[in-house]
Formats: structure tokens, sequence, C-alpha cells
């Protein structure tokens, strides 16, 4: 008997027979819920073996708890659930290492791939953060995930990800998950909020909500503002994919997920959202290479600014006069946000490393008391300039650029097969309009957005290894 099959038998029939044996003590001791909550034992310990030996599904799970992390907390009110996300990516990189050492799947060389030297950097200057003299180190541990998330998700991809139907896969998920979001802002839209949806108004959230010029759906999400973000990024990916598909059902399907994220964004009242699909098109104009794609692209989005920049139409319309308030240089709240911007500017200009990791943003002032947590910093890059400098902007910043460029021209001149390319086309403009739109709100580094977004960015940088793997079945099919 291999040593492979040895520890199958022992993990399967050891799990399921220590959850067989609580079961039974429950009962006998006549505890009904305690015996079925053990009897579901067996079941989780069946699916952590699955997920051990096939780690590949262990991402696909930690895609979906990111997508389901906001409302537990809302829910279930439990906060700290974060440390789930940690353990996740801890448990699939133990099933990574069990299934090197056991089954001698993962291929390590992978890794070897200029994202993760980025990603290295970047995990490398907010450790160092540690040690900068106005940093705290609470405040610090608790925003690990903008230290490491970029390299732990990039590297889970690059190794688990290996087959371009592991692309699609996820892809499919990622529409199923946008229309759960749809469909529970649909059902605020028409039928009102629940009771534990209005506690959380009520709680504070009423201001930014209910507002005298109408109502902001926020769905399963944080805000409003971060449903926009989900339904815009969901918007560009899917309707850009579908002008690619092969199955004519796969293209009707994802013109229908598009539709419906659109829809979302538009409940959502989320002025800034709009950036995302305007970004994301706009540099689809450039990727694509096609004058069918590129005039009327350019033709729509000039409609569109014209539309809400120069004209009044549909002005009575709360989602259209608070959408055309984005366009507007001088309103009010953009104004605000360059006098906050002014005040952090004085105060940063001899921190060239930022006050420190954490120390920013009004939701931190009463745990962490800062000149630079009394003002709202709304912008993700201001978050980050006032976290860790203008070095870490600047660095930040120059990764971002060398991830759209790098990525752009991996898409234009690496990847032939036409399916494959269309679906990193939509999932790098995608990212591109969540870079762009995070100027204005701090949308890049939030759940859901912030795992997708590293996911699509390896999709991206193994493009030419997939469409090389797509080229050798081809060659092998027509040989067979």
């Amino acid at each position: 008997m291999s040593k492979s099959i040895r520890y199958n038998k022992l993990l399967g029939y050891g799990g399921v027979s220590f959850g067989l044996l609580l079961m039974i003590i429950c009962f006998i001791k006549d505890s009904l819920l305690g015996g079925i909550v053990v009897a579901c034992i067996p079941l989780v310990l069946l699916y952590i073996y699955f997920l051990l030996t096939h780690p590949y599904w262990g991402l696909v799970t930690l895609l979906i708890i990111n997508y389901f992390i906001i409302p537990t907390i809302r829910y279930m009110h439990m906060e700290g659930l974060s440390v789930i996300i940690d353990s996740m990516i801890v448990f699939i990189f133990i099933s990574i290492i069990f299934n090197t050492l056991i089954y001698n799947k993962i291929k390590w060389r992978k890794i070897y791939n200029k994202l993760v030297l980025v990603s290295v950097i970047w995990l490398i200057y907010c450790c160092l953060e540690v040690l900068n003299p106005t940093a705290n180190t609470k405040a610090w541990f608790l925003s690990r995930g903008l230290t490491y998330y970029f390299f732990a998700i990039t590297l889970l991809t690059l190794l688990l990800c290996e087959r371009y139907n592991d692309v699609k896969r996820i892809l499919y998920i990622w529409s199923i998950l946008t229309l759960i979001g749809v469909a529970k802002g649909f059902i605020q839209h028409h039928f009102g909020f629940d009771s534990l949806e209005m506690a959380w108004l009520n709680n504070g959230g009423a201001k930014t909500h209910l507002l005298s010029t109408g109502t902001r759906y926020f769905s399963i999400y944080a805000s409003a503002g971060m449903f926009g973000a989900v339904m815009g990024h969901a918007f560009t990916i899917f309707i850009i994919a579908a002008f690619y598909m092969k199955s004519k059902w796969i293209r009707v399907y994802f013109f229908f997920v598009a539709l419906s994220a659109l829809y979302g964004l538009i409940i959502s009242g989320t002025r800034g959202a709009i950036a995302v699909p305007l970004a994301g098109i706009a540099l689809w104009t450039i990727l694509s290479k096609k004058i069918i794609i590129f005039v009327p692209s350019t033709v729509l989005l000039i409609c569109v600014y014209l539309f809400f920049a120069h004209t009044f139409i549909g002005q009575s319309n709360q989602y259209i006069r608070r959408m055309r308030t984005a366009f507007n240089p001088n309103e009010p709240s953009l104004i605000v946000r360059r006098e906050n911007q002014k005040l952090f500017g004085a105060y940063l200009k001899d921190k060239p490393f930022g006050e420190g990791l954490g120390l920013s943003g009004m939701d931190t002032q009463e745990e962490f008391k800062r000149y630079t947590t009394s003002i709202p910093t709304d912008s993700w890059y201001v978050k980050i300039w006032v976290e860790t400098g203008i070095i870490g902007l600047l660095v930040h910043i120059g990764i971002l650029l060398y991830i759209i460029i790098h990525g752009a021209y991996i898409i234009m001149f690496q990847i032939k097969n036409h399916e494959l390319k269309g679906i990193l086309c939509a999932l790098l403009c995608g990212v591109f309009g969540i870079i762009v739109s995070s100027y204005g709100n701090q949308i890049f580094g939030q759940f859901p957005i912030v795992f997708f977004t590293y996911t699509s960015i390896t999709f991206v940088f193994i493009g030419k290894e997939i469409d090389q793997q797509i080229t050798n079945n081809l060659i092998t099919k027509r040989y067979e």
C-alpha cells in the first residue's frame, strides 16, 4: 500500500470515527442541539480533508469567505472575523505543503514570477514600517492585511491555478456571488431593510445612506460605496468578457450578470463608483487593438461624460442627479477632501515614512488618538500616504503602474487565444477601474474587492503560461 493511500485512510477513518463518537456522547446526555451540531462534524472534517488534498478548492473557499465576511459581521455581531481569513490562508499553505510532501503535485518553480517580486517589495516595506518612530505596534498588527494580503494571495493563486479551467471556474463563481449581491440589493430596494439592517442604519449608517435626496442601498456589503464599487467592478469584467466567450449561452449569461451589476451600481447611489466602468472601458479600447471596439467605446465614453457633465437630462432622477455631482469639480465634498489633504500635507511634511500603519481614518480614533485619526482620509491613496509616507505612496503607485503596464503588454503581445485574451483583458480593466476609483474612495484594500483584485492580477501575469497550455492541448487533440 502506498504512503499517500495510508494517509488518506488514516485521515478519513479517523475523522469520521471521532465525529460519530462525539455525536453518540451528546445524544446519550440528551443534548439534541449538541447532537445535531456534532453530527455535522464528520461532514466538516471530510470537507477539511478534501481541502487538504485539493488546495485549489481552499483558495475558492477563501474567495467565498472573503465575499461574505461583512454580512457575517452584521448579522452575527461578531468582530475580529479577519482572523478566520488569516487562519484560512495559513491552512491553505499547510495544504500546499502537505500536497508537496505526499503527492508532489505543487510546482514551486512557478513562484519565479515578476509579480511575486513586486509583492515582496511591498511586503518588506510594510514590515519595516514597524520601525517607524511614530508607529504603534498594535495598529501595525491590525493592519496586517495591508502588509501581506498582496503577497499571500498572489502566491496562492500562482501555485494553485495552473489550468485554464481553474481561471474560468473562479470567474463563474464570481458571477454567482455578484448575482447574490444584486439580489439582496433588489430586496432592499423593493421591500425595504430587515431588522438587523435597520439596527445598523440606526447606529450611524443612516447618516450616509438615508439621505434627503434618496436612499442609498448597500446590499450585503459594508456600505453603499462598497456596493457600488463591487458592482462597477463586476459590470466592467463581465461586459468585456461577454464579447470574447465562445459559448453563446455563456455570452448571454455574462451580459445578464453585467446588466444586473449595472442595476446594483445605480441603486447604490455611489457617484465615485462610476469611475470603475469608465476607466475600465477606456483601457479596453487600448488593449483590444481593434477599431471596431475603439471607435464605439470612445464615442460611448464621450457621450457619458457629456451627459453627466454638460447636461441636466434626467435631473429629476435621484440616482442620475447624485452621479452627476461626481463630474462637478466644485462639488462641496470634493472641496472638503482637498482641504483635508492640505492638512495632512502640512503634518506629514517632516514624516517621509508616514505616521505608521493603522494610524489613519476616523474609525480608529477611539483606540489610537492621533492627529491623523481625527481627519477622514476618504481616498485609498491618502490612506497609504498618511500611513506609509510619501515614500510608501510612491512605492505603491509605482507597483500599480507596473502591474497595469506589464499586464497590458502581456495581453496585447503574448496572448494568442481569443477567449483567454478577453478574460484577462476584462480582469485587468476591472483592476484598473478599481485603481482609478480608489482616488475618491477607500475601496482598493476592502473586502470583498481586495482578494479578487489580487487574484485577477495574478491571472494576467500567468496568462502566457496558460495560453501556451491551451495551444499545446489543441495540438495534442489535433494529432490524436
